[in-house]
């Protein structure tokens, strides 16, 4: 994969912000936004895939085109005094769809060398 991230836009910029403690289920949302003129083929993972879900978790964006996701953190816990260690990121990658798909084809990332960004999840205490 080849960090890169002049073709996609994602908000809020920067991190993303949820509450602690993590008692129950959090959503909050994302937007990806293709900045380029050509279509892209995206998906969305978690380096802690047991905590977040994702709707939609992927998907293909025509160029200057967006699109926003649910995300869903599940409850977790953890004392407060670890905090800092929690090192969780929401990692967006994505490939050019030169033959402009309206759905997503996962076989366009086995064929082109993704690139990607991730977006680190924190929490406030």
């Amino acid at each position: 994969m080849e960090k890169n991230s002049e073709e996609i836009a994602v908000i809020p910029k920067g991190d993303i912000w949820l509450n602690w403690p993590c008692l129950g289920d959090q959503v909050t949302n994302m937007q990806i936004i293709n900045t380029g003129n050509r279509p892209l083929a995206w998906q969305l993972s978690s380096n802690h895939e047991e905590r977040y879900q994702f709707m939609p978790s992927r998907g293909s964006l025509l160029g200057n085109s967006s699109v926003k996701v649910c995300i869903t953190v599940k409850a977790f816990s953890l004392e407060a005094e670890n905090l800092e260690l929690i090192d969780d990121e929401i990692i967006v990658q994505w490939v050019e769809d030169r033959e402009q798909r309206a759905k997503f084809n996962p076989k366009l990332f086995d064929q082109a060398k993704a690139k990607w960004k991730s977006v680190r999840v924190r929490y406030n205490a």
